[in-house]
């Protein structure tokens, strides 16, 4: 029979390994733990050609751009500009169709005097025009250069005398300058002219000056007029009525009234 001190240590032993078996069935100690993966690797570029970089990249600010820029082109020249007269802010503007449009034939008579006198007249002028804008369209300064021809013929009951008795008709050549306002539609000027011709033989000269209305772009004309006219020492002064219209209008009125 096992003395009870030598069987109390075996009895502890057979405890021992009875507790602890189960554990060391459920629970293996693991002798070799897997490794820990690598820290991430930050580079510059870190993917091929067409991969996402965002895990493995670093962006970084561009290399300024040392190039020296490029010289800008030359400036293209500046067009001519259109010849014009121009004064300060205003400029001047002749419209080469006031040459027609003042192609004028009239006729008047004096409103003094005896004899009394018909006057048939014929000129040409041109229209230059100065304002803000530079057309003549618009209202402005006018100035009105002209040229023709005026025949003084004595009236019935004057015995075949002639504006100073010299001969039955006075043939005068006509140059002028009229200065006004206005625009193409309507414009009122003073219109100073001298005359100078041939009364009968001797020769004639004078002065016709006044104020003249004109309207619908230079096409029909009212003046009324002083007249001064002297041939071989006498002189005559007369108040002039006189009213004229477009040479080519008043042909192409004739002609349709002749249908």
């Amino acid at each position: 029979m096992m003395d009870i001190r030598t069987g109390l240590p075996v009895l502890g032993l057979l405890l021992t390994l009875a507790i602890c078996a189960p554990a060391r069935a459920e629970d293996p100690v693991m002798l070799d733990p897997p490794p820990l993966p690598p820290p991430p690797v930050l580079q510059r570029d870190a993917t091929g050609p067409g991969q996402d970089p965002a895990p493995y990249f670093v962006p970084q600010p561009a290399p300024p751009d040392l190039t020296p820029a490029a010289a800008p082109p030359p400036l293209a020249p500046a067009p001519w500009p259109r010849p014009r007269m121009a004064w300060t802010h205003r400029e001047w503007d002749c419209p080469l169709d006031s040459l027609w449009h003042l192609l004028h034939v009239g006729a008047g008579a004096t409103l003094t005097g005896s004899p009394r006198l018909t006057i048939v007249d014929a000129r040409v002028g041109m229209l230059c025009v100065r304002n803000r804008s530079g057309k003549a369209d618009d209202p402005g300064l006018h100035l009105i250069p002209e040229i023709g021809y005026s025949g003084l013929v004595p009236g019935a009951g004057s015995a075949g005398e002639s504006a100073t008795g010299g001969g039955p008709t006075t043939h005068l050549i006509t140059i002028g300058l009229g200065v006004g306002y206005g625009s193409r539609w309507a414009s009122l000027s003073y219109a100073p002219r001298v005359l100078a011709g041939i009364d009968g033989r001797d020769l004639a000269l004078g002065l016709r000056h006044g104020l003249v209305l004109r309207a619908l772009y230079e096409m029909i004309s009212v003046e009324v007029a002083h007249q001064v006219v002297g041939a071989a020492g006498t002189w005559r002064h007369d108040v002039v009525a006189m009213g004229s219209v477009n040479a080519l209008v008043l042909m192409a009125v004739v002609a349709h009234l002749r249908r």
